[in-house]
């Protein structure tokens, strides 16, 4: 497994009630990125890093990324059901709600080793919702402060 340079993972920044699912045993995250993409610097081994974005716009926890793909939502659905966070009507809706997403690709990440934090960690950079990458030097900021 060859991983970009320094490239750790992603941040995504979703309310405090999605990333508890994860902690409760959820395994699959999805998420539209830009555009038609078909690609990510995404591979197995990288960690998704969790942002809470209402309340403490701090990082709560953590998952090692087992498998990355890109399927349309309503195989997401089929093939993963109860292994997702979101729920069958959760996906539906979100992807109605983007613009008339239902033909595009998801991001499909497969974790494992979730992680929920201790403590919040401070995360002093801006956040956007199509995520930031984790790079070593972002992850020594955030973790050493």
């Amino acid at each position: 497994m060859q991983m970009h340079n320094d490239l750790l993972g992603i941040v995504y920044a979703l309310p405090r009630y999605l990333i508890e699912r994860f902690f409760e045993g959820k395994k699959v995250f999805v998420k539209f990125i830009g555009g038609h993409s078909r690609t990510t610097r995404l591979e197995p081994g990288h960690r998704l890093f969790f942002y809470e974005s209402h309340a403490t716009k701090h990082l709560v926890g953590e998952a090692t990324i087992a498998k990355v793909e890109f399927l349309p939502s309503f195989e997401v659905i089929k093939r993963y059901g109860e292994q997702l966070f979101l729920t069958p009507d959760e996906i539906t809706q979100y992807t109605q709600r983007r613009n008339r997403r239902e033909g595009k690709q998801l991001l499909v990440l497969h974790l494992n080793r979730v992680k929920k934090y201790s403590e919040p960690v401070a995360f002093p950079e801006p956040m956007t919702m199509a995520g930031r990458y984790m790079t070593a030097q972002l992850h020594n900021k955030v973790f050493q402060s």
